[in-house]
Order: C-alpha cells, then structure tokens, then sequence
C-alpha cells in the first residue's frame, strides 16, 4: 500500500534540519508537500493497484520533487518503475543531479559511454541509440569496461529489462544497414 503524508516545510519533525536537508528528507521518506498547504483529502485506499494508477502517482510525485529541486538549482529525472506488485506497491526512483548550462540533467552513465565508446569501435553519439535484433527494439544504456565479453548494456523496449550485448554485436547493427529506430529529435 502507498501512503502519502502532507507536511509543511515547518512541520515540527523536520525543524532541526536545514531546509535543503528538510526537503531532501522529505523526498526521501516518501512525503509531498503541498504549495498551498491544503490538507489531503481523506481517500480510501485501492484494493490493487493499476499500471495506469502507478504511472499518474509518479507523475504526481516527479512534480513535486521538481518543484523542491528547482527551488535548489537542481534537475530531477524519473527513472523507470521496478519493482510492480499491483496488490502490495512498487519503487518509484527519481535522479537528482546538477543542470547542465543547457538545461539538461548530468549524466554519469552517459559522459562514461561518450568517453568509451570508440575504445569498443563505437561511436560517443550512440549513447541512447536504438537498435532492432530479430524480433525486439533495444536502446543502448552503457558501457562497462569490467565486462568485457558483453560491455555494451542495452533496455528492451517497451519493458526496460537491461540486456548485455557484444560491442562487436551492437557495431555490426548499427553499421549495417540496419535502419535506426531512433525517434526524430533524440
């Protein structure tokens, strides 16, 4: 079951804590402020949870959390949700990282694949590149030097399951013919 609790930024659990640290806590234990401090309404809880349910709660959340980090200078990106189990609850994870002069959120996982990839004869602008096999649509994640047999990391579409794959496997693909899948404008 997920339970959201509304609590001001002077609630008396958070006061001796800066207020960086007193938001920061509050995200990190799962509670939403309100901008105009409204109480939340007194709701019953679903029986189960939906996919639909649980993609409207972390959009509802993503923007809270936005709101807190902007306050901050800061960027917040939504990661996928894992572990769904529709009758109990799942993880809802957000990134919070320093923006980029252009506006864009910093990248641990891309700035490694860019400084790595043509080590692997690929190259940096393949970082989120997408890629069919025989059957499924993949988009490339990463590179772990300390695989490697399989140091390409890749996401099935549509359900986000990492995957390793062979750089010669992704270069072949890529430099093929193979048509990029990639959606315009990414």
């Amino acid at each position: 079951m997920i339970t959201f609790r509304l609590l001001s930024g002077d609630h008396p659990d958070l006061a001796h804590l800066p207020r960086f640290d007193r938001d920061l806590s509050m995200l990190k234990h799962w509670v939403i402020t309100s901008s105009s401090d409204r109480p939340m309404p007194n709701t019953k809880p679903p029986r189960n949870l939906t996919q639909v349910l649980c993609q409207r709660l972390q959009r509802e959340m993503l923007k809270a959390c936005k709101e807190i980090a902007a306050r901050h200078g800061l960027v917040v990106e939504a990661q996928d949700i894992t572990g769904v189990d529709l009758r109990w609850g799942f993880d809802a994870a957000f990134r919070v990282s320093i923006t980029l002069p252009d506006g864009t959120a910093l990248d641990p996982e891309r700035l490694r694949f860019e400084a790595l990839a043509e080590a692997f004869g690929l190259s940096p602008a393949d970082y989120g590149r997408q890629f069919a096999t025989e059957r499924e649509l993949f988009k490339i994640t990463g590179i772990d030097p300390r695989r490697p047999k399989c140091p390409v990391s890749a996401e099935r579409n549509p359900d986000g399951q990492g995957f390793k794959f062979t750089a010669d496997q992704v270069a072949l693909v890529l430099q093929k013919g193979m048509r990029d899948v990639t959606p315009k404008g990414q």
